[in-house]
């Protein structure tokens, strides 16, 4: 004979595990927030294209340095 109460319990905790886990957010970690913030965020853009352009000066100037 199948014992009813167990059929019922497993189906109102499998019920249950399938909708507590379908609409919840994930958590917002600095992982998975960071690409997001790095592309829209110019303040990143000009301090990167500032380090840059010091660096190629810093070659120019070497260059012109050794080549005289």
């Amino acid at each position: 004979m199948i014992n009813y109460h167990l059929v019922a319990l497993f189906t109102v905790a499998a019920i249950g595990l399938a909708f507590s886990s379908y609409g919840q957010p994930r958590p917002q970690t600095l992982g998975s927030l960071w690409p997001k913030v790095e592309s829209t965020y110019s303040g990143l853009k000009v301090k990167s294209s500032a380090i840059e352009a010091a660096v190629y000066n810093a070659q120019a100037v070497k260059q012109t340095v050794f080549h005289k």
